[in-house]
């Protein structure tokens, strides 16, 4: 509490004015601790701000120095084509392109083989488990969309 309200009471003030400069003087002393608050809490934040800058800012880098070689030969495909519609047709070289590709096929092939290897000799009908899953779907679905 601030000074005046210590001097109102020293001073054997009572009544109304008294009580007014007891709540003005703590409404004063509220004020200062939240601006003190603000003004540290302000520091944090631009701190904070600066450094998530910095690391959007390598992000984004490292993402265009990745993506830079699949935009690359898109890009030369796509020129590719269309050269070809005006004259003889080029071949390109994409060797980022290829390498994706054959470890998309080469992950798929493994994830086939995983499936298939246990869903190969089944105790249950998989027709009726997945029939009665899909109609539980459709049922939590309607549920939720009347709720």
């Amino acid at each position: 509490m601030g000074n005046r309200v210590r001097d109102n009471r020293a001073a054997g003030a009572t009544g109304p004015r008294a009580a007014a400069d007891a709540l003005q003087a703590m409404r004063d002393a509220t004020r200062r601790r939240k601006q003190h608050m603000f003004r540290a809490a302000d520091d944090v934040s631009s701190d904070t701000r600066k450094r998530r800058l910095r690391w959007r800012g390598i992000l984004a880098v490292l993402v265009g120095v990745m993506l830079a070689p699949i935009l690359y030969e898109t890009t030369a495909l796509s020129v590719a084509r269309w050269r070809s519609l005006t004259g003889p047709s080029t071949s390109v070289s994409t060797p980022v392109l290829n390498s994706m590709q054959s470890s998309y096929n080469d992950l798929s092939r493994a994830g086939n083989r995983a499936v298939r290897s246990k869903f190969h000799d089944l105790p249950w009908k998989p027709s009726v488990v997945l029939a009665c899953g899909a109609v539980w779907c459709v049922i939590g679905w309607l549920y939720f969309r009347k709720s």
